[in-house]
């Protein structure tokens, strides 16, 4: 069995999720758009906390990197 180190499941949780909410916010949009024929300000909200959170993940990634040097 592969050792796992926790900083590194971290990593795999947090991109897993991220992928996760990035796939539901798209299917929204998706919904909204062409089911209902109009996108309302909550959904650009929604949209603009996903790309804010993106940054905060390349860091995490970044600032991982760092520590093994």
């Amino acid at each position: 069995m592969v050792y796992l180190r926790p900083g590194f499941i971290v990593v795999i949780v947090g991109t897993t999720l991220t992928a996760l909410s990035t796939l539901v916010v798209a299917f929204r949009y998706f919904c909204r758009y062409y089911r209902m024929g109009q996108v309302a300000a909550a959904d650009h909200l929604i949209f603009v906390a996903l790309v804010s959170s993106l940054p905060m993940r390349s860091q995490v990634k970044r600032r991982k990197g760092k520590e093994r040097s």
